[in-house]
């Protein structure tokens, strides 16, 4: 095992050593075109231009400046930077806006490149650029707007379970480290829900082009309408810079339940062949009867095991969970639903669960990938120690 373990840790080295660079397509310092700080004393204004090359530019990368400052101290106004490429006009950085590292876009970037960087100065004694600063192509991983998202349904049944789903896709080329935090107890306490089951939390890599899905249900003794937890998203970009975003709520309206019995099936949305998972076919009596004779069958192309498949009856508004496991062969998508035959007054009803697909696929071993993300947080922090 250690024997494996030091393998394993001397390839993620040498993966890193490729990887967290990795997303270095190509990179230089303003030093390595004109060697010098660029100083701009109080009531100047200075124009410094810098011609360079640029390589691996491709329809996945981007380019970026990081523009440092030495000596910073927060501005309040009087000083404005000005980044052209090519003579067009990138960014204007003003005032407060201008930060000790400034990451600037460069757009419609070419393998030959004209920058251009003014600075008009009349409030401190002086700004130094750093020529140290650095202009590069990379693969960034990238969280818009419209990536962080939730669904749910605008009408639902009082004291019924209520699905919310949750995604968050990076849509970018290089993974990101995330946390999504959403649902709090204090927030179900005071907004009189209660969480019933699923996951409202996340910490963890998002890899590029992929979605994380968080699937959890609520249920309320209201009988107006209330608003979907707020969900915030935090992370931290490739240039070190952190993000929050927070995602709109929606408004769920209530009324009251007709159906006899609803279906709801609680499970890993992804998981690994060859493995065993736990999941919950919860079944719940809305009616003031009671149903009985209740046989479920199951539709799944793996294997599936119920504690059961035949319930004698379920008293009014309770509700029944049955325990199952599944398990899968290979790497796939799995469509899942249950169809519940009942009776009521001896009348056979029958009703199904929602269809679910249940994604399949191998995974990085959970220890890999914590000593993977350890010893890359280990990493950011050696290069920006050294970089103070």
């Amino acid at each position: 095992m250690f024997k494996k373990n030091m393998l394993f840790i001397i390839g993620l080295l040498l993966l890193i050593s490729s990887g967290i660079y990795g997303s270095v397509l190509d990179e230089k310092t303003l030093q390595d075109i004109t060697p010098g700080d660029l100083i701009i004393n109080k009531d100047e204004s200075i124009c410094q231009e810098y011609s360079f090359s640029i390589a691996g530019i491709d329809d996945k990368s981007k380019a970026f400046l990081q523009l440092f400052i030495k000596n910073y101290i927060p501005i309040q106004s009087n000083v404005s930077i000005t980044v052209f490429l090519d003579d067009i006009e990138i960014k204007e950085v003003k005032n407060k806006d201008i930060l000790e590292k400034n990451i600037i876009e460069l757009t419609n970037i070419k393998s030959e490149n004209n920058l251009k960087i003014c600075i008009e100065n009349n409030y401190l004694p002086r700004i130094v650029i750093d020529q140290k600063s650095i202009i590069g192509n990379y693969y960034v991983g990238e969280i818009k707007e419209d990536d962080f998202y939730q669904n749910a349904p605008t009408t639902a049944y009082t004291n019924t379970m209520i699905p919310i789903d949750l995604f968050v896709r990076n849509s970018g080329y290089d993974d990101l480290y995330i946390e999504v935090i959403n649902a709090t107890d204090k927030f179900i306490y005071n907004s009189n829900l209660e969480n019933v089951s699923g996951e409202t939390h996340f910490k963890g890599i998002l890899k590029s082009q992929e979605t994380l899905t968080l699937n959890y249900f609520v249920k309320t003794s209201l009988d107006t309408s209330f608003a979907t937890p707020l969900a915030k998203l935090t992370y931290t970009d490739n240039f070190g810079v952190k993000h929050t975003r927070l995602i709109e709520t929606k408004v769920i309206n209530l009324i009251e339940q007709e159906s006899n019995i609803q279906v709801y099936t609680d499970i890993f949305r992804k998981i690994e062949p060859n493995k065993e998972y736990k999941g919950n076919l919860i079944i719940r009596n809305n009616s003031e009867k009671i149903i009985s004779d209740i046989y479920i069958f199951n539709n799944f192309k793996g294997t599936i095991i119920l504690d059961t498949d035949y319930i004698n009856e379920i008293e009014p508004k309770n509700v029944i969970e049955i325990p199952f496991l599944i398990k899968t062969y290979k790497e796939d998508t799995y469509p899942l639903n249950f169809n519940i035959y009942y009776k009521t007054n001896n009348i056979e009803k029958n009703v199904g669960s929602p269809l679910i697909n249940i994604i399949s696929e191998n995974e990085e071993n959970k220890e890999s990938t914590a000593i993977t993300i350890l010893i890359i947080l280990t990493i950011i922090l050696f290069i920006w120690i050294v970089k103070i």
